[in-house]
């Protein structure tokens, strides 16, 4: 609910010229002069051909030209160096015949994020601009100062927004604080965390859903930005709306997944946590998920009875129940497939599966509900009386 990987920060003005076409027999109407004006420009932007921008405006051409979105040339241009960085010459062009950055200007070169903008054109635009509109907020209701703190790479940005008025003590419309923006930042951005808690702004205010600082970093777990948040104070024993410690959102996670057998230990106890919680976590080609993807029933029987966990996650946070219960529904799979999967969760619960967890990326629900949505719970509670759990030898 707090992931910022999977929302994509859009900032600013976004438009849509709609072109219509005249009906069969009606006479051909002449677009406007601004249009026109306006395409020439665009055509030699999306070419990238600075001479013959230059020749344009050289012309007399107005390079303040707007279209039927009010966005102008120079949005164009800035719309470039996010491809390719020597369009920025473009930009310099429009500039040096009298453009003007328009007021979202900064929106524009922060579209991409901190990490992925170019910093030259933003170092241009807050240089250049005579007018900013900072109190301008992306989709997810945050600041140009929370856009700034998702990287190291703009605490310039930041130095520059508090030099300008912004608010350091700005909230998104869930609640993420800027010093939070930073801690949920990829391998977290603790340059910008030093810099606010130097101001007095290193809060461990949890957002609407419960999510602290340290469980946003948990999202990416990177040990360098824990233990610094960890030596800030931060609770480790905090639980989120869905009832998870920092701990709890680290260990279900695909980076986690990845780690070497070291790293995760490291990792967990720095949380707080124990072997048993690696065990808890995601696992990378985990041998019950081998043995499922090429649906051999007697290696997951045999891997079971040794021992091994019925609830054991792969990459994406699911368990093998994900496997049976889409096998028995009316997704498209064979017979064989289907098959495999009728035969695959009773055995599962055989060995204590739990359908009452919840599934693993993009599936907000349980196991039982999502086999009630594919209208397979009657073959699940089947399987599930079928079998007690049998303890592990």
């Amino acid at each position: 609910m707090d992931s910022r990987s999977s929302k994509a920060r859009l900032l600013g003005l976004a438009g849509l010229l709609l072109l219509t076409h005249p009906a069969a027999g009606a006479p051909e109407i002449s677009p406007p002069v601004s249009r026109v004006l306006f395409d020439q420009f665009r055509q030699a932007i999306q070419r990238r051909d600075n001479q013959a921008l230059m020749a344009l405006c050289a012309s007399g051409a107005d390079p303040g030209v707007m279209d039927a979105a009010g966005h102008t040339p120079l949005h164009e241009a800035m719309d470039q160096v996010q491809v390719d960085a020597s369009a920025l010459a473009l930009v310099e062009t429009l500039l040096r015949h009298g453009a003007k950055f328009p007021a979202d200007a900064l929106a524009t070169a922060l579209a991409n994020g901190a990490g992925s903008c170019n910093l030259d054109l933003v170092r241009l635009v807050i240089a250049r601009a005579e007018t900013l509109d900072l109190t301008l907020r992306d989709t997810s209701g945050g600041t140009f100062a929370h856009r700034a703190a998702g990287s190291p790479k703009t605490l310039f940005l930041l130095e520059w927004l508090e030099a300008h008025g912004a608010d350091l003590c700005a909230v998104d419309a869930d609640g993420t604080t800027i010093f939070a923006e930073a801690a949920s930042a990829v391998g977290g951005n603790i340059p910008a965390l030093e810099w606010l808690r130097a101001r007095g702004h290193a809060t461990m205010q949890p957002t609407a859903y419960g999510s602290t600082p340290l469980h946003l970093a948990a999202g990416d777990p990177r040990p360098a930005v824990l233990a610094w948040l960890i030596a800030a104070g931060a609770d480790l024993d905090a639980r989120d709306v869905l009832n998870r410690r920092p701990l709890d959102v680290a260990i279900d996670t695909h980076r986690f997944a990845f780690r070497t057998e070291e790293q995760k230990r490291e990792l967990v106890t720095l949380l707080g946590g124990t072997e048993a919680d690696i065990a808890r976590g995601r696992f990378h080609d985990h041998p019950l998920h081998v043995a499922g993807r090429a649906g051999d029933l007697r290696a997951i029987k045999r891997l079971l009875k040794a021992g091994g966990d019925a609830n054991a996650r792969d990459e994406s946070g699911d368990t093998l129940l994900r496997t049976a219960i889409d096998r028995v529904s009316r997704l498209p799979f064979t017979l064989e497939e289907h098959r495999f999967g009728e035969k695959l969760l009773p055995l599962l619960f055989e060995y204590g599966a739990d359908a009452t967890l919840r599934m693993g990326d993009g599936m907000n629900c349980t196991y039982e509900e999502h086999a009630r949505q594919l209208g397979v719970s009657e073959e699940l509670e089947r399987a599930r009386r079928r079998y007690k759990p049998r303890a592990k030898s």
